[in-house]
């Protein structure tokens, strides 16, 4: 997954569904306390929930360049009708300032992108999905 921008940052991530994981060490990892409180709340989804919060938060620190050397579980995401919202991020991040986005690729992969707030008008408005490269 590529993800360009000529009007500013932008941060991608893709995982495969399957991904084998460890839940409880990628928990203590990957949620703050609030979200762990919320992924018990539903225990049947909470393999794909941590899958799901792992791309958001990796577009994230995608984005603002960080990788992971700002703790994760800092960053705190919330679904707001259906949306990722950031709802807490590091003291130097205005969390206002970005938007995240799920892309439906496949049944397979769970994606998400994070770019700056207007800076792509909120959309995404070209996906391109490359099967196989030869």
């Amino acid at each position: 997954m590529i993800a360009l921008s000529t009007s500013g940052e932008v941060g991608v991530d893709i995982e495969a569904r399957k991904r084998s994981i460890d839940p409880d060490k990628l928990s203590s990892f990957l949620l703050s306390s609030k979200e762990r409180e919320r992924m018990e709340q539903l225990p049947e989804n909470r393999r794909r929930g941590l899958i799901t919060h792992w791309v958001l938060k990796e577009s994230v620190a995608k984005a603002l360049g960080t990788g992971l050397s700002e703790p994760v579980d800092e960053l705190e995401i919330e679904f707001i009708d259906g949306d990722p919202v950031i709802q807490k991020v590091w003291s130097w991040v205005n969390p206002h300032d970005w938007s995240l986005k799920q892309l439906n690729i496949s049944d397979e992969h769970d994606c998400a992108v994070t770019f700056r707030t207007g800076s792509l008008n909120n959309s995404i408005s070209n996906v391109v999905k490359i099967k196989e490269l030869k």
